[in-house]
C-alpha cells in the first residue's frame, strides 16, 4: 500500500516538473458508466457471497457464533494491511 502511494507521488512529481501537466491526464476519475459497472459489480459480489454463506450455512448446519473483537488485533491487522 505504502508502495503504491510512492509510485502515485514519482508519477505526480514527473508529470508536474517534466511535462508540466496534473494527475488528471492519468485518468483517475472514473466515467458515470464505469462508475455505475464498478457499483453494480459489487452488488452483484455481495448477493453471489450472501447467497453462498446461506447455502454452506444450511447445508453443513453451521451455527454462528458472535465474538468480540480486540481493537489491539484489528489495529495490528490493518497496520501490516498498509504496509504490504
Amino acid at each position: 500500500m505504502l508502495g503504491i502511494l510512492l509510485i502515485l507521488l514519482l508519477s505526480w512529481a514527473l508529470l508536474h516538473f517534466i511535462a508540466e501537466k496534473n494527475l488528471m491526464v492519468l485518468g483517475p476519475t472514473p466515467v458515470p458508466l464505469r462508475l455505475l459497472q464498478f457499483v453494480l459489480g459489487f452488488v452483484l459480489l455481495f448477493v453471489l457471497s450472501l447467497i453462498t454463506v446461506m447455502t454452506d450455512t444450511l447445508v453443513y448446519s453451521i451455527q454462528w457464533q458472535q465474538v468480540i473483537i480486540n481493537p489491539n488485533a484489528l489495529f495490528q491487522s490493518f497496520w501490516y494491511y498498509l504496509k504490504s
